[in-house]
Order: C-alpha cells, then sequence, then structure tokens
C-alpha cells in the first residue's frame, strides 16, 4: 500500500502532521469498508492517548 503525504501548511509539528495524516487515512480505509469503524474507533483512542 502506498501513501503520500501533502502539508497545506508549514509543517513545524511533525505530530500534528502525522495525526492528520492518520485520521485522513483511517476515514478512507472505515469509507471503503477495509477497516471496521469500531477498530478505527480504538487508534483514535490510542492516538488521543498519546497526545
Amino acid at each position: 500500500m502506498f501513501f503520500s503525504v501533502e502539508f497545506q501548511e508549514d509543517p513545524t509539528d511533525i505530530r500534528d502532521c502525522l495525526d492528520a495524516f492518520l485520521k485522513k487515512n483511517l476515514v478512507q480505509l472505515v469509507g471503503e469498508e477495509l477497516l471496521p469503524q469500531s477498530e478505527a474507533d480504538k487508534i483514535v483512542g490510542k492516538l488521543r492517548e498519546l497526545r
């Protein structure tokens, strides 16, 4: 699987950039039914714990 990252703003905070990248891809995976919503919710919960 290939991912590309496009920065809309100056990527000074890499954590925010990675967070946005992961969330965008989770939405896409759930939308294409490649990942159940419950699993995506668990991943987002773990991301919040890391902040």
